[in-house]
């Protein structure tokens, strides 16, 4: 969904588990999670992107690269009704990269990838 649609709860959940910064502008976000958004997602905000899951313990980890260290975006499974669509963000140096599991509804992983790419010019 668009940063617009993510209610001011969610915000200071993703604010209080570490997962955003309070600064942060959500631009687009994606949530796994079938009980809560804490479970995992995908988030797009003004400085970088992130993904983070909750381990069995309840932990929630996380991943993110900035903008200026992201060198591509590459579709590695197309979604379809039953599986979410799944890209690979890499730094430069090739030694970070993350996963981002979107939605194929309504086009939401191409909405978000292609932000993505306007604000690392891929």
């Amino acid at each position: 969904v668009g940063g617009h649609q993510v209610s001011a709860s969610d915000k200071v959940l993703l604010v209080e588990n570490n997962i955003i910064a309070p600064n942060e502008r959500i631009e687009y976000f994606y949530s796994e999670g079938f009980l809560s958004i804490k479970e995992g997602g995908s988030i797009l905000t003004d400085e970088r992107v992130i993904v983070y899951w909750q381990k069995d313990d309840g932990a929630i980890e996380r991943g993110w690269l900035p903008f200026g260290q992201i060198a591509s975006v590459e579709l590695t499974e197309e979604g379809n009704y039953l599986n979410d669509s799944t890209y690979r963000v890499t730094s430069f140096d090739n030694q970070y990269w993350l996963d981002l599991y979107l939605s194929f509804e309504n086009r939401g992983d191409i909405k978000f990838v292609n932000a993505l790419r306007k604000k690392v010019g891929n």
